[in-house]
């Protein structure tokens, strides 16, 4: 025979609403294996941020940062609200230049590109470095990073902070 015995109800921890977030800027990252498929990616980002309303920015860049493999075409937008970011995924699919629109937004090819920024960020001295950006929250040389190749340790963003994966 089977039993089942409840101990505890489960309770979530709360959370913060959508009208409490911080107006931290939020590095949200895209890759994929082609440019194509970047496209495609960010189609997917921008249809899922449009149609829900319960998105935590905070919680959507924690979710890209550590919840997937990199890949080597690489898209990283620093975005203040959903808004921004699907602005700014807008100017993206639109072919604008990313220098020029409404947000910071970075372009990478790893697998064509030459292994400068990517060297000089090597081994403990560019550990240091990415700590250092990391720590002063210095998100446009950290995307420019990330896009050129390296591995950013991105947990190191989130100490402090209560972040959940989106699933």
């Amino acid at each position: 025979a089977n039993a089942h015995l409840i101990i505890e109800e489960y309770i979530a921890p709360e959370t913060q609403s959508t009208d409490e977030i911080s107006t931290t800027p939020q590095i949200i990252i895209l890759s994929a294996k082609d440019g194509e498929r970047l496209e495609v990616m960010a189609e997917r980002l921008l249809e899922f941020i449009e149609n829900r309303e319960d998105i935590l920015l905070q919680d959507l860049a924690y979710t890209l940062q550590t919840g997937r493999e990199m890949m080597d075409y690489k898209l990283a937008l620093i975005a203040q609200s959903t808004s921004e970011l699907a602005a700014g995924l807008k100017g993206f699919l639109d072919g604008k230049s990313t220098e020029n629109g409404s947000i910071p937004c970075y372009l990478g090819n790893t697998a064509t590109q030459n292994a400068g920024i990517k060297n000089l960020f090597s081994g403990k001295s560019g550990l240091t470095i990415l700590e250092v950006l990391l720590r002063e929250g210095d998100y446009e040389k950290l995307a420019l990073s990330w896009v050129n190749g390296n591995k950013i340790p991105w947990e190191l963003l989130y100490k402090e902070k209560q972040c959940k994966r989106i699933v």
